[in-house]
């Protein structure tokens, strides 16, 4: 009995010690003013929070050092990203393999930022209205990795097949991320783009600035311009439909001129591709300064961005005016990925308006209503239209009997291969001024009919105009 309790004694008490040793290390080190570090283990670490991710559907992409974590909010399918590293600037020293190189990495996905929560937390903190869907759907990040070389000092000796001792320095290099980068998150259908500056430093990264971000036009990489403009007096002339004493005109149109209107009448239309950039609100928020010891360096992370990035977004749109003020615009912003040629987002923008003058000169207009729809057919093509109808009427009582009752509809739109769009070489197919009209101008008490869709009275303009949605230039279906 006594040997077996001795037995016992010698196996638990060094188990008791060794179980105490960390707790006595611990209180040892707090009562002589040791910085604790309570993080675990590396290896545990890693193994915990790996375990955490894969259970919250998180994967985590690594380009040179620079480590981005996402979130799959759909469940739909694995999260993943893709990168891209440029140079920025280089430094050579005197002595053997000596210099400095900055790099910038991009990694680009669809998925959502691991913390995309505490994201949303943040801007509601300064006052921003936003919730997860506003960021959800586009996370870049943008970081700077510093690599230095240097001569070790070492030589190493190498005896070549042939015998022959070659010597041989020893060059050595590090690679180490800037201790901050640029996380941009944002959804592209909604518009919605934040930048946030990320302090990493620490093993938990944090936001210490947040920016909302705007894409403002850069290059016009295309302009085509259909545009007839004529003088005020004969667009009355050509509107009228029949002669007018100049006297009765001249009266007109200085009225006309007291109250703003041009001196010019301009319609028809414009295709335009503008290619935009990425604009912080607040700038400070995505630049750096670099330290490298023998100098500093600053960048602007959205600029270089803007530059070199594996997604380009470009503004497409045609404009379409009526000769009586009112236009519409079929207009689609696409993300396209650059590498692939192939789109990557897109959001309609399409729009239909009057000019300001419109009302002034002709009445013109009020909208009956306005339609508009971009899709996407496949990966490279997008299909952008829209349509307007307005109703004009106008009765010129301080000139009777001169009057004018117009339906029109204006309509624009355009096929767009994206890969076209890269090589700066988009052509239109749907050319032409799209607009239909009918109606009755009356001179002299004498109804003058002036129609191009008579339709246009009773039907939608889709069907007015001899059109089916989507495929339409002007009054005639061109084939795809």
């Amino acid at each position: 009995m006594k040997l077996r309790t001795i037995i016992i004694i010698l196996i638990v008490v060094p188990l008791i010690l060794q179980l105490l040793q960390p707790l006595a290390i611990l209180i040892w080190d707090i009562l002589h003013g040791v910085q604790i570090d309570f993080r675990l283990p590396d290896q545990k670490d890693l193994y915990i929070i790996s375990k955490v991710m894969q259970g919250e559907d998180i994967s985590c992409t690594e380009s040179n050092g620079l480590e981005l974590c996402l979130k799959n909010l759909d469940r739909r399918g694995p999260t993943y990203g893709f990168g891209k590293d440029i140079g920025l600037y280089r430094e050579e020293g005197t002595g053997l393999c000596e210099s400095i190189v900055v790099t910038a990495s991009f990694t680009i996905s669809r998925s959502a930022w691991y913390r995309v929560e505490d994201a949303v937390n943040y801007l509601k903190s300064l006052g921003y209205n936003v919730t997860v869907d506003d960021l959800r759907s586009l996370t870049i990040q943008i970081g700077f990795i510093v690599w230095r070389f240097w001569d070790s000092g070492r030589v190493v000796e190498k005896t070549l097949p042939n015998g022959t001792v070659a010597r041989f320095r020893v060059c050595e290099s590090s690679r180490k991320p800037f201790n901050e980068y640029l996380l941009v998150l944002g959804n592209p259908r909604k518009g919605s783009l934040y930048a946030f500056r990320m302090d990493a430093s620490s093993r938990w990264e944090r936001i210490v600035a947040a920016t909302p971000v705007t894409l403002a036009p850069g290059k016009v990489v295309k302009n085509v311009s259909n545009i007839t403009c004529k003088p005020l007096r004969e667009t009355l002339k050509e509107l009228f439909r029949t002669n007018v004493s100049e006297s009765t005109l001249n009266k007109i149109i200085d009225e006309l001129k007291k109250s703003g209107a041009p001196d010019r009448i301009c319609y028809g239309s414009v295709f335009t591709v503008t290619q935009l950039v990425f604009k912080p609100l607040n700038k400070s928020v995505a630049t750096f300064t670099i330290n490298l010891g023998i100098r500093n360096i600053t960048v602007d992370a959205l600029e270089i961005f803007s530059a070199n990035s594996l997604i380009r977004v470009y503004d497409v749109e045609q404009k379409d005016e009526f000769k009586l003020g009112a236009y519409v615009t079929a207009k689609v912003r696409i993300w396209v990925d650059t590498y692939l040629q192939t789109i990557w987002d897109y959001q309609d923008l399409s729009a239909a308006g009057v000019k300001p003058w419109a009302p002034i000169v002709y009445g013109c207009c009020n909208q009956n209503y306005f339609r508009h729809s971009a899709r996407k057919l496949n990966s490279t093509h997008i299909l952008a239209h829209a349509y307007a109808k307005w109703t004009t009427v106008r009765i010129y009582s301080i000139f009777p009997p001169f009057g004018l009752y117009y339906k029109a509809c204006t309509n624009a739109g355009m096929p767009i291969d994206v890969k076209k769009l890269l090589a700066e070489a988009d052509t239109l197919k749907c050319a032409g001024y799209g607009t239909c009209y009918c109606g009755t101008i009356y001179i002299a008490g004498v109804p003058v009919n002036d129609c191009r869709c008579k339709d246009v009275f009773e039907k939608d303009c889709e069907i007015a105009c001899g059109c089916p949605p989507l495929v339409c230039g002007s009054c005639t279906c061109i084939p795809m």
